[in-house]
């Protein structure tokens, strides 16, 4: 097995950060993909591109053989049921999406106040934004990540030092109740690579379920929009998990748009499935 230059013929994320080529051991293309990390510190292979010319079979046992304990993300069905075939885990099923900043309808909030957040805030806060992203996503919620409220925060902080993705946007929103109290927060930062993969994007976006107020998510999607509105930015993408169908339409309601469907699978650390 060697990874090879990228010819980036006919790869349609070609435009991505950090493409590599997975080859087999007579230096064939068997796969495409970029490198990262994912927020618990697991290898991820993201946007895992099958060229046309390689049989799925052999490509999925390469995978499994190169990529032991990594996360894979594909939009490529096939090679997604061939990997779950063989022992991975699906972790996520998700639809791209993005938003193209106009005819913005920013939500009035009603009760409570939205207000931009840096990265100082962030760390400053990181336990009771913590605290709300992890009531928000329970055990049990198609996109539950933490441990526990104490990893939750550890996230925050990461995020605020721009380790997550990419840096920290102040376009990021938090919503305040009267007294001051964390209601949630839309985290937005910088990511690498063209839009619509890439730039102005929503990390994570939540609210308590414990207050009682409505329409927290939409005003503080709302408050972000209109913040990299008045900047000039072209678009704000993010990725929802097809679960999540009252997040999704949310998020169509506010004028996001569909771009993509794809897996994340979790491949076995023993490469024998």
């Amino acid at each position: 097995m060697t990874q090879n230059p990228v010819d980036s013929a006919a790869d349609p994320l070609a435009d991505w950060p950090h493409r590599e080529v997975l080859a087999d051991a007579s230096g064939h293309r068997m796969l495409v993909y970029s490198r990262f990390e994912r927020t618990d510190g697991q290898s991820w292979a993201d946007g895992v591109w099958l060229p046309p010319d390689v049989d799925l079979h052999a490509a999925a046992d390469l995978a499994l053989r190169s990529w032991a304990g990594w996360a894979c993300s594909s939009g490529d069905p096939e090679l997604v049921r061939s990997l779950l075939a063989r022992g991975a885990i699906e972790l996520r099923h998700a639809h791209q999406m993005t938003h193209p900043l106009t005819d913005l309808h920013e939500p009035v909030p009603d009760g409570f106040s939205v207000v931009q957040l840096d990265a100082e805030s962030l760390v400053a806060r990181s336990y009771e934004i913590g605290s709300a992203a992890w009531h928000a996503y329970p055990p049990g919620h198609p996109d539950h990540d933490w441990a526990d409220i104490a990893a939750a925060s550890r996230s925050m902080r990461r995020t605020a030092a721009g380790e997550v993705l990419g840096p920290l946007l102040t376009a990021s929103t938090v919503a305040l109740g009267a007294d001051g109290a964390v209601l949630g927060a839309c985290l937005v930062v910088d990511r690498e690579g063209p839009i619509p993969g890439g730039g102005p994007w929503i990390l994570d976006v939540f609210r308590d379920p414990a207050t009682p107020f409505r329409g927290v998510g939409s005003a503080l999607i709302g408050g972000a929009l209109q913040a990299l509105a008045e900047v000039g930015a072209p678009a704000l993408g993010l990725v929802v998990t097809h679960a999540n169908v009252q997040a999704r339409q949310v998020y169509e309601r506010l004028g996001f748009l569909p771009v993509s469907e794809s897996w994340t699978v979790a491949l076995p650390v023993d490469a024998g499935g």
